[in-house]
């Protein structure tokens, strides 16, 4: 056999049938256009926002991130160079922190007049606070400083 050919005859549709069928086509491909575009614009936000990827911390500064463990320097970060005297809030309950200062320690503590606090040395990192409690206030030591 060569080929076969079909015999039957396409069915009639009504103009109006095919006019709802293209034009319900052209909605869902104005419509896909539309949604594909605004992730593209929501993704592009996010990725130059605060809670991309950022591990970074200038010289001079402690940063603090929200994440920790395997998430250590991520999310919400938060750079801090207060020198001034005291308790300072944070901003965030911090999961991990990095002290970029070459000679001050860093002290952080879960209230801004703490019974308990801890410290970290000049340069130090702490990938995972979760076993220090809610760290939510910092304090930066004098130039010299050491735990």
């Amino acid at each position: 056999m060569l080929g076969s050919w079909s015999t039957s005859i396409p069915r009639k549709e009504s103009m109006s049938a095919v006019y709802k069928r293209k034009v319900g086509g052209a909605k869902v491909g104005i419509i896909s256009a539309v949604v594909v575009l605004l992730l593209t614009l929501v993704g592009s936000a996010l990725g130059d926002s605060q809670f991309r990827r950022d591990s970074s911390c200038p010289a001079g500064n402690v940063c603090f991130w929200s994440g920790h463990g395997t998430n250590a320097y991520e999310n919400n970060k938060q750079t801090k160079s207060n020198t001034n005297p005291g308790w300072h809030p944070i901003g965030i309950t911090a999961g991990s922190l990095k002290n970029a200062y070459g000679n001050r320690k860093v002290s952080f503590a879960e209230s801004d007049s703490p019974n308990l606090w801890y410290c970290v040395d000049a340069g130090e990192n702490r990938p995972d606070l979760t076993g220090y409690g809610n760290i939510t206030y910092y304090n930066i030591g004098n130039m010299g400083s050491d735990c």
